[in-house]
């Protein structure tokens, strides 16, 4: 969808789209949220800013596996600002929420960094590249490829010892 981020904040807000007298607010605030998911690796790496009903989602970021989540946090970050719930519970909620799109998003932009979406290939290391060809399995780079699979991680042994029980 190539919606105005503006028009979509707004009408999550509950405001009329005639009605602009906050938006000057709701700008700065949309501004400051774009500012934060910069910072965790979505949207354009120089930053983004709105100004006004032109700017769209798709301006800001094309990966639409992020998305939907972006319009979320976005939103959730403005209303509790702009207009926050009266309800202590609701406000604990809504920024719950904000830390879990927080750290999801983050997650999902640090597993995609490396993912080039138009050749389904994930470089690894000094710019070799890993095809993934999905069914086959093989491979279709010119570099030494393999099919694509999740690092594999190796944790030490850690012994818990219960402070409640010495031995």
């Amino acid at each position: 969808m190539n919606e105005s981020i503006v028009v979509t904040v707004k009408k999550m807000l509950g405001l009329d789209l005639d009605y602009d007298v906050f938006n000057s607010d709701v700008i700065v605030l949309i501004n400051a949220a774009l500012m934060s998911l910069t910072q965790l690796g979505i949207g354009p790496k120089e930053g983004f800013t709105v100004t006004d009903y032109t700017q769209t989602w798709s301006d800001f970021l094309v990966n639409g596996i992020l998305l939907e989540a972006a319009k979320m946090y976005v939103f959730l970050k403005v209303k509790v600002t702009f207009d926050p719930p009266s309800s202590s519970t609701v406000l604990e909620t809504y920024k719950q929420q904000i830390s879990e799109l927080e750290w999801r998003l983050n997650v999902q932009a640090e597993s995609i960094e490396n993912f080039d979406f138009m050749t389904n290939t994930k470089k690894r290391g000094s710019g070799d590249a890993v095809s993934y060809s999905g069914d086959s399995g093989h491979s279709s780079s010119e570099n030494e490829t393999e099919p694509y699979e999740e690092d594999e991680y190796e944790y030490d042994e850690y012994e818990y010892e219960d402070p409640n029980n010495p031995e």
